[in-house]
């Protein structure tokens, strides 16, 4: 049951991203911590390529994709000044 609730807020987060519109304003604020390298106020997809550790300090959910060029399936949503382990070829993008 867990794991229905875990999908349909991943969902849920993938379709709030998919439906706002762009713009400055919905930028990530904040930075994303990617194996100690920090990226501030982080915007589009970001390729694991051995990156292990991913620390979201940011007012933006980052979606964590299966594959490299946020391709394939959303996984996991990494939330607010949460972290997240990643595999190889998994890629986080930041709105």
């Amino acid at each position: 049951m867990r794991r229905i609730g875990t999908t349909g807020a991943t969902l849920a987060i993938a379709g709030l991203f998919a439906l706002a519109a762009p713009g400055q304003a919905l930028a990530a604020h904040g930075d994303l911590v990617l194996n100690g390298v920090v990226h501030p106020d982080p915007t589009g997809c970001f390729n694991a390529q051995r990156v292990t550790d991913a620390v979201n300090n940011t007012d933006t959910p980052a979606l964590v994709y299966g594959g490299a060029d946020c391709t394939g399936k959303v996984i996991a949503v990494i939330w607010q000044n949460k972290e997240w382990v990643l595999d190889p070829g998994d890629s986080v993008y930041m709105r």
